[in-house]
């Protein structure tokens, strides 16, 4: 990355700007850029017009950013009222230290793993990390309520998020004692 895309994408962190960040043609994050570092940003990403987890994704792999444009203006709304979730600066030292602070903080992580197939995931509890793998405690099919270890190579995982409605939902559904405690 030139320092002058650097420059940007720390000024846009810095005002907590809607953005669309583009990986390749087809996989974008949109909502608000919170912190970037030279490896890792992080994005509070927007579902459905709702404010929907973090994500963490490598620098390295943008390939072209968008913000300032009408519609991303108005998804600043989704946000009004909702303060920025404090994160660890050790977030952006590489994916591998996002996976360890976002399951921290939410109690479980979604890994993907877009280069093998764009909707490649893999969601759970990290058991540990090391600077090859990331062992999770995988949650099934939320029918199933099954449970699996697995382990993935880090150069394998593209994104992380963590905090998603849709990791809340397994969470409720594996730890249901949580959700009525809350």
């Amino acid at each position: 990355m030139s320092d002058e895309f650097r420059r940007k994408l720390d000024a846009l962190a810095g005002e907590q700007a809607c953005v669309e960040i583009f990986r390749s043609p087809k996989l974008s994050i949109v909502g608000r850029l919170i912190l970037a570092s030279q490896h890792v940003f992080v994005v509070e990403k927007v579902s459905g017009l709702q404010a929907d987890g973090l994500v963490a994704a490598r620098v390295q792999d943008v390939t072209h950013m968008r913000w300032g444009s009408r519609d991303l203006e108005l998804m600043s709304d989704v946000f009004s009222g909702h303060s920025v979730p404090a994160i660890s600066s050790v977030a952006l030292l590489d994916l591998s230290s996002a996976i360890s602070v976002f399951n921290k903080m939410f109690g479980a992580v979604t890994v993907f793993a877009e280069d093998v197939e764009p909707e490649t995931c893999f969601i759970g509890e990290e058991v540990s990390v090391t600077d090859e793998w990331v062992q999770l405690r995988e949650f099934g099919a939320r029918g199933k309520r099954d449970r699996a270890d697995l382990v993935v190579s880090l150069n394998v995982i593209t994104r992380v998020e963590g905090g998603g409605r849709y990791e809340r939902a397994l969470r409720s559904i594996y730890f249901p004692k949580e959700s009525t405690m809350s």
